[in-house]
């Protein structure tokens, strides 16, 4: 595990924030909300996924595809066979819903940041950012380029301070911290690069998340297409595990 001190500014409750050496006020409840609205897919987009897992001086390496659709996402692992959705419900909350194998059991609905099946890996790592993901979010320090913004998380959560380094020109988080315990144990770090554009938009081409509590470093590399034909019936969750979009290994 990690240990770190945030230094975060007063809170910030709506109103224009500007701090000192910066050259422009920051509205950061409308920033956050740009930054959500980048992350909408309006035209449906998939991508293939290359995961290299080392833990122990080991490695292993297996597939998944992603395909997202407004702010749904469907997650599929090739190994441990699992399939997952997160679904946003009116008022923004969310569900997420996973299920093994090959729909041999009903999907178990589940939470953001909890691990998936026996992965390092939550469905936070796959989903866009949230504006309403922080109860109070505010801004540790600014640059030209990004913001560093933290909160502890809105809803369920092992953890108990979300760090994001947030790109003020792509509108997309680029670092997500997690905390655990207290505010100074950091155990895992999320780090997005290789950005593309999708459909107009930008979106991270390779993640790596480290978590300090085991040394597992997990590498995902994404392969993006736009797919504006995705099966309606991959976001419902009555039929999550029985079709997949994975093809051979």
């Amino acid at each position: 595990m990690k240990t770190l001190t945030v230094m975060t500014a007063s809170i910030v409750t709506g109103a224009a924030l500007m701090l000192p050496g910066t050259a422009r006020a920051v509205d950061l409840g409308a920033f956050l909300a740009e930054v959500e609205d980048a992350g909408r897919f309006e035209t449906p987009a998939r991508a293939d996924l290359r995961i290299h897992v080392k833990e122990k001086g080991s490695e292993r390496h297996y597939d998944g595809v992603l395909a997202h659709r407004g702010t749904d996402v469907y997650i599929e692992l090739r190994e441990p066979a699992l399939s997952a959705l997160i679904r946003t419900g009116n008022g923004g909350a969310e569900t997420v819903h996973q299920t093994f194998g090959k729909g041999t059991d009903h999907p178990v609905r589940g939470r953001a940041h909890d691990m998936m099946g026996t992965t390092t890996l939550i469905a936070d790592d796959f989903r866009s950012f949230r504006a309403g993901a922080l109860r109070t979010p505010q801004i540790a320090s600014e640059t030209k380029q990004a913001l560093l913004v933290s909160g502890a998380p809105a809803d369920a959560s092992p953890y108990v301070l979300l760090v994001y380094l947030l790109d003020r020109e792509k509108h997309l988080p680029t670092r997500v911290q997690y905390y655990e315990r207290t505010l100074s144990n950091l155990v895992r770090m999320r780090r997005d690069t290789d950005v593309v554009r999708v459909a107009g938009m930008w979106r991270p081409g390779r993640t790596e998340i480290e978590d300090y509590r085991t040394g597992t470093v997990t590498t995902i590399e994404r392969r993006w297409t736009v797919e504006p034909e995705l099966p309606p019936d991959l976001f419902d969750q009555t039929t999550l595990g029985t079709r997949s979009l994975l093809g051979p290994p």
